[in-house]
C-alpha cells in the first residue's frame, strides 16, 4: 500500500430499505484504467470486494482471473454454495492503493466490500452523522 495517514469519510446512502447505509467510494484500475464504483459495507461478507458478474466481464477482469482452485465459495441466504469467480487488481480508495481479491458470480448485481478489504483500514461508523470514515492501519 502507499502510505497515506489521512481519514477519508463517505456519508451513508439511501437505497431504499429502513436506513441509510455506509457506503465507500472506491476505484478499480484495470489496464491503468480506474472505474469508479460504490460498494456497500457488509460485514457479512468475509471476502474483499464482490461485484456484479455483468461489470467482472465488462471491465475484462478475468484477464486477471485466479486459477479455479484458488477460487474462494459462497452461500447465499437460503444456504446455496457458490463457486466465486476470483481475479486479482489494483484497488484505489482516496489516495491509498493496494491489489485485492475481486470475486462474483453468475446472477450477482451487487457491490460489496468485505471483511478482508477491512482489515486495511481503521473503520469508524459515525452512527450519529450517517457517515463511514477509513484510516488506514
Amino acid at each position: 500500500m502507499e502510505d497515506s495517514k489521512e481519514k477519508h469519510c463517505w456519508n451513508y446512502v439511501d437505497i431504499g430499505v429502513r436506513s441509510k447505509v455506509p457506503v465507500v467510494q472506491l476505484e478499480i484500475i484495470v489496464d491503468d484504467k480506474s472505474h469508479s464504483f460504490n460498494f456497500l459495507v457488509d460485514t457479512g461478507y468475509d471476502g474483499c470486494l464482490l461485484v456484479p458478474h455483468s461489470i467482472y466481464r465488462q471491465l475484462g477482469l478475468e484477464k486477471f482471473e485466479l486459477p479455479k482452485d484458488k477460487w474462494g465459495v459462497g452461500e447465499t441466504v437460503s444456504g446455496e454454495i457458490l463457486p466465486l469467480i476470483s481475479a486479482l487488481c489494483k484497488i484505489k480508495i482516496a489516495d491509498t492503493i493496494f491489489e485485492c481479491i475481486i470475486e462474483t458470480f453468475e446472477g450477482n448485481n451487487d457491490f460489496l466490500i468485505g471483511l478482508d478489504f477491512l482489515k486495511n483500514f481503521n473503520a469508524e461508523l459515525r452512527g450519529s452523522k450517517q457517515e463511514i470514515c477509513l484510516l488506514k492501519c
